[in-house]
């Protein structure tokens, strides 16, 4: 099951292209529009980012609002403005503004420049915090790869539970804005420096291990031990037969304590 961004704007198909890019398995389905060449569908989506660059700010204040008017009630809005353009900045605050005024709480500003994949890429992780719970998976290639789908999954059944995405020696701190976080534990030990440096103290933890581990009470300590002075929750869970009922709980319990709302 795919999850639709709509993207609006000069470039939309070079940063439509590089969504795209980023997106695996059950993240947005990017789509890229001109501003005068829209049809109706491509405002029923998730997500609807509208990107300014250069031309008539009235122009772009007006089609935002033709934009929120044939959009869904729950869909996000993402502007944004390119840096140093003082006057881009005003105008689109003052419609981010106008549509939280009209009961629009999903509205995001976001200065971009989209001809900076380091820049770009920030945003991706972004759009997706603020709109869909998020658990970040982090172990070995393959444990964490089983892991990882087994949740996107049970997303793909039941569209209210978390995405998943795995952690891959990404140092940006949009990345680790997410709802949980899961450490599979039977591994060698990981660098968790990244993680402490850039994740909410708030976001739980969910310490894994397979049941067929040998010392998996010792390694849950020592990552207890790491990780619970700096993080509020941290959780153990060994895991069974019965794995994929033990990951749908955990789906379950993030999900109940997240969603668009929580930001």
């Amino acid at each position: 099951m795919s999850l639709s961004l709509s993207i609006f704007g000069q470039r939309s198909e070079e940063l439509s292209s590089f969504f795209n890019q980023l997106s695996q398995s059950h993240h947005p389905q990017s789509f890229a529009y001109s501003f005068k060449q829209a049809p109706k569908s491509a405002f029923q989506v998730d997500t609807i980012l509208i990107a300014y660059e250069t031309g008539d700010l009235n122009d772009f204040q007006e089609f935002i609002r033709n934009a929120w008017e044939n959009a869904n009630p729950d869909t996000l809005f993402v502007l944004t403005y390119p840096p140093n353009n003082g006057d881009a900045y005003e105008k689109i605050g003052e419609v981010a503004i106008d549509l939280f005024a009209e009961d629009r709480p999903l509205v995001r500003t976001y200065e971009l420049s989209i001809s900076d994949p380091q820049k770009t890429e920030p945003l991706f992780h972004s759009i997706l915090h603020w709109r869909y719970p998020q658990i970040l998976v982090m172990g070995s290639e393959k444990k964490s790869e089983e892991i990882n789908d087994t949740f996107n999954n049970l997303r793909a059944i039941h569209k209210d539970l978390p995405l998943s995405k795995i952690s891959r020696n990404v140092s940006h701190s949009e990345f680790f804005e997410v709802d949980a976080v899961v450490i599979v534990v039977n591994d060698a030990d990981l660098d968790l420096d990244t993680l402490l440096q850039h994740c909410n103290k708030e976001v739980p933890i969910y310490l894994l291990g397979f049941s067929d581990e040998t010392q998996l009470a010792k390694k849950f300590a020592d990552y207890e031990k790491r990780l619970s002075s700096s993080h509020k929750s941290v959780k153990t869970v060994q895991l069974g037969n019965d794995k994929q009922d033990q990951l749908a709980a955990i789906a379950s319990e993030v999900a109940q304590k997240s969603g668009p709302e929580r930001n």
